[in-house]
């Protein structure tokens, strides 16, 4: 069964539970405001969709082309990013509307490299997303969808990049983070490698905090950069 639920933060009593069609899917929602009203936007194996926080009402829909919604849909600059499917596309969509908006509110879409898991990011007016396996790194126009170059960082990536100080951090599951810098040529200005025990896979988010980025292995938890930085 799939669903969307909200519950009472303070008594955790159910407010609402709205079924979805989509049979497949690990996203994370995300909250946005569109239009003067919130959207609880929602990536999944037939469709991102949006919600009205509320009440869980559906608002709109954009079909996805080939099926599962594992990754979290990006905002950033009025557009929503989003990935999916074994056939993998990157697409921009416009917030805002009611029911199918597939025809009507799709910026631009391409076909990428790669299967899908890690989110989209965005640097400045660059929109970057890693495949799951082989790490093939693309990066495209956040207004048009051209794709500016590929880039084989190698290896598999679940976790989801982060943006920090105007470069993209990438982590594969071995534990290496490539540092990228958006722009028209690919440019991979760090690599690093937490020293892990053979066994350890990385899948998890890296987490900026106070000058220090926190990394976590399915054993262990590591705090990387100066102590200095600290509290």
């Amino acid at each position: 069964e799939a669903y969307i639920a909200a519950f009472d933060r303070k008594t955790g009593r159910p407010l609402w539970k709205t079924n979805r069609d989509n049979f497949r899917g690990w996203s994370t929602p995300v909250l946005i405001r569109a239009g003067g009203h919130d959207e609880l936007v929602v990536n999944g194996h037939a469709a991102v969709c949006a919600y009205d926080p509320a009440t869980g009402k559906e608002l709109w829909r954009v079909k996805n082309p080939s099926g599962r919604g594992t990754p979290t849909v990006t905002p950033a600059g009025g557009l929503l990013f989003s990935t999916n499917g074994t056939r993998p596309f990157l697409t921009a969509i416009r917030p805002g509307g009611s029911g199918d908006v597939t025809a009507s509110h799709v910026a631009w879409q391409v076909k990428r490299q790669g299967r899908d898991i890690p989110s989209p990011i965005v640097v400045g007016e660059h929109v970057l997303v890693v495949g799951l396996r082989g790490g093939i790194l693309g990066c495209y126009d956040t207004k048009t969808g051209k794709q500016h170059w590929l880039e084989r960082l190698g290896t598999n990536f679940s976790a989801s990049p982060v943006a920090w100080s105007g470069l993209a951090f990438f982590l594969n599951e071995a534990g290496e983070t490539f540092v990228v810098k958006p722009g028209p040529k690919p440019q991979v200005v760090a690599k690093n490698r937490i020293k892990a025990p053979a066994e350890a896979t990385f899948r998890a988010s890296i987490t900026p905090l106070e000058g220090q980025l926190y990394f976590r292995s399915t054993n262990r938890l590591y705090c990387v950069g100066s102590a200095a930085a600290g509290p």
